[in-house]
């Protein structure tokens, strides 16, 4: 019988043997002090020995310094505390940026601060890679995330929810959003059902909300949750940007494209990585405004669709000497033109920022500029494809521009973080959470919610030691002898896990990451390939009948949250040992991606956390095969298959329910 007694937790809020375990590994890197007094400073670049002998040496110290460095704090008073900081930094950067735009607004700012040349090859390049706003592909892109919005919850903010009944929205936005609901006849046809007036599937507020999110341990994030139906057409906008950048060699949807550069960087220090601090919050309303043109029809969408007013918390307005009371809550008037939250910031401050930093190269990549203040922009500009990378506010550049492009940037209010910007002859670079130094990865274990209270802690610490790719940090012997000491205690706490191994390709929490070289020492992998095995133990925990549903619930890849690798070594050695052509048509149609995010299914934030009350949404005629389990990354919660079964609706429904 499992132990009943609970689990001892240490005053740094993890349980007790996953603390010795991180213990351990601090002493395998050398480290003989308490967690608790692990470095808290930056380690020196300056090594000794040769190249892989210092990237060792420097990976130790990196790691150890940022450890604990982002663990989340679980102190009510000092979470309180965090989070009022976060609110006066916030409205600091909120006063920044109304001062710069008082500066853009009522005078020739960008004349007298000698910006007139950058800024206009800057709004150039914007008008080029954007082009004419297309209504069509708006209506086209519009659509929920799965995250908070100002009338759900996280765990309640997957689209189903938002579908069912009215949604929160500005008045500005107002219009946009109800003639993209217009074009959807069968959500017209339910929201008709509430009422025959259009604006009455609205709920009108005034804008946005605060909140914030850890960001390191001691420090919180300010964040902004926006509206439901604004967002759902801010995130179209967004896509729409996404698509223009990529011909000029811009692709937000690859982080390894900046991962490559600053490793090339640290290897021959042609190219510095940039950082800012509160990036977002410095992308002031006037910025955008001159840069876009205040006429164009993408800066009329982008303002329409902006929230000028943040709520704020009641505790805390009294801090804000710019809160407005109204209608029981206050307002703050935003000066900032998105907050990190909103459906479009992410790529509108990355089209900015490149710009921008493109904007101080010669005149060579840019011919026939004719800039009308406030109206449109005839240019021809040629793409290139150099050493401008942008990634938000993870920017690239060539480190012969990187001071004109601090000193572009200063001026326009923006800080570059000097704690995470490296340049020079500085043999580290850091891009998009890629750690570089003199061309060998050195990016550190963070660990950060992990407390080693759930499975899935243990899975993930084990498993990124394992496969971090500076393999002579830590002599072979002795890393597989931690990792197997501690594979052991594991098991013995969730007996779950015994055996339990996967390909790598299934994520860092789904099992014990093995390679195909690996696969037969587990009785998973020999006897049943792990999917099917776990796929068959849905079916006989609800029932499904036969192969028929099986294949029905399968099909394109969105019923089971399972996602299959792509390695050949796996696929031949399942289709050896399943020579069934059932078996064979399963495997294949598991390989794909979600058509609609892109994403792998193994991604659980694809997916609602959250069990959804099938009753209320008229939804009784959907069988078993038209959901899936509560995912994890394998489609299955292990732990507790055999409660309750919790169902969420798979996202390919949405559209057509009624």
């Amino acid at each position: 019988m499992p132990s009943m007694k609970a689990p001892q937790v240490t005053d740094l809020g993890l349980e007790r043997s996953f603390q010795t375990m991180l213990s351990e590994y601090s002493a395998v890197l050398g480290y003989q002090g308490k967690l608790c007094n692990l470095p808290t400073s930056f380690p020196d670049f300056d090594q000794e020995g040769g190249s892989l002998e210092k990237a060792v040496s420097f990976y130790k110290d990196y790691q150890l310094y940022n450890l604990l460095r982002k663990q989340s704090v679980d102190d009510p008073a000092v979470e309180k505390t965090l989070r009022k900081e976060c609110f006066l930094a916030w409205l600091k950067t909120e006063d920044e940026a109304r001062q710069m735009n008082d500066k853009f607004f009522e005078g020739d700012f960008i004349t007298e601060a000698g910006l007139a040349p950058n800024f206009h090859r800057a709004s150039a390049l914007i008008h080029e890679v954007l082009k004419s706003f297309d209504p069509a592909a708006f209506a086209a892109g519009v659509r929920f995330s799965s995250g908070a919005s100002t009338s759900k919850k996280r765990v309640n903010g997957h689209p189903v929810y938002k579908l069912a009944g009215p949604l929160d929205c500005t008045e500005e936005a107002s219009a946009l959003v109800l003639s993209v609901m217009w074009t959807d006849p069968q959500w017209t046809e339910r929201m008709q059902k509430i009422s025959d007036w259009p604006y009455n599937w609205l709920n009108l507020r005034r804008g946005a909300k605060f909140d914030s999110v850890l960001k390191q341990k001691g420090k919180r994030r300010p964040i902004v949750i926006t509206p439901e139906g604004v967002n759902y057409c801010q995130l179209s906008v967004g896509s729409m940007i996404r698509k223009a950048l990529l011909p000029y060699g811009v692709d937000l949807n690859d982080q390894s494209i900046n991962n490559r550069l600053a490793w090339l960087g640290s290897l021959e220090k042609n190219l510095s990585t940039l950082d800012q601090t509160d990036a977002s919050g410095h992308v002031f309303y006037w910025l955008v405004a001159r840069l876009f043109g205040e006429e164009s029809d993408w800066f009329k969408c982008l303002d329409a669709l902006r929230c000028k007013w943040v709520e704020i918390p009641k505790q805390l307005a009294k801090l804000d000497p710019t809160a407005v009371f109204e209608d029981g809550r206050y307002w703050h008037p935003q000066q900032a033109f998105a907050g990190m939250g909103d459906g479009f910031c992410f790529e509108l401050q990355s089209l900015i920022f490149w710009a921008l930093a493109k904007s101080t190269v010669d005149d060579r990549s840019i011919h026939s500029i004719h800039h009308h203040q406030g109206g449109e922009v005839d240019i021809q500009v040629k793409p290139q494809m150099g050493t401008y990378s942008i990634f938000g506010d993870d920017l690239i550049v060539p480190t012969e521009q990187t001071e004109t492009v601090i000193d572009l940037f200063d001026k326009l209010g923006f800080t570059v973080n000097t704690s995470k910007s490296f340049f020079g002859d500085v043999p580290f670079r850091e891009s998009c959470g890629g750690h570089y130094y003199e061309g060998y990865n050195v990016t550190p274990i963070h660990v950060k919610e992990q407390t080693g209270l759930v499975q899935t802690d243990w899975l993930w610490f084990l498993n990124s030691v394992k496969l971090h790719p500076l393999s002579a940090a830590i002599p072979v012997k002795v890393r597989a002898a931690f990792i197997e000491r501690w594979k052991r205690v594991a098991c013995r706490k969730f007996r779950k896990l015994n055996g339990l191994q996967v390909p790598p390709s299934y994520g860092l929490t789904s099992g014990w990451v093995v390679d195909a070289s690996e696969a037969k020492t587990s009785k998973y992998l020999r006897t049943k390939f792990f999917v099917v095995k776990m796929l068959n133990e849905v079916y006989e925990t609800h029932n499904v009948d036969g192969p028929i549903a099986y294949h029905a619930n399968l099909h394109g890849n969105k019923s089971t949250g399972v996602s299959i690798t792509d390695d050949s070594l796996w696929e031949a050695r399942f289709m050896a040992e399943h020579s069934d052509s059932s078996h064979q048509e399963l495997w294949l149609q598991m390989r794909g991606k979600n058509p609609k995010t892109g994403k792998r299914i193994t991604d659980k934030k694809c997916y609602s956390t959250a069990p959804i009350d099938l009753a209320s949404l008229d939804t009784a005629q959907f069988s078993v095969t038209e959901m899936f389990y509560r995912t994890g990354s394998t489609g299955l919660d292990m732990p507790n298959r055999n409660k309750e079964p919790k169902f969420v609706l798979s996202e390919h429904m949405i559209g057509w329910w009624s």
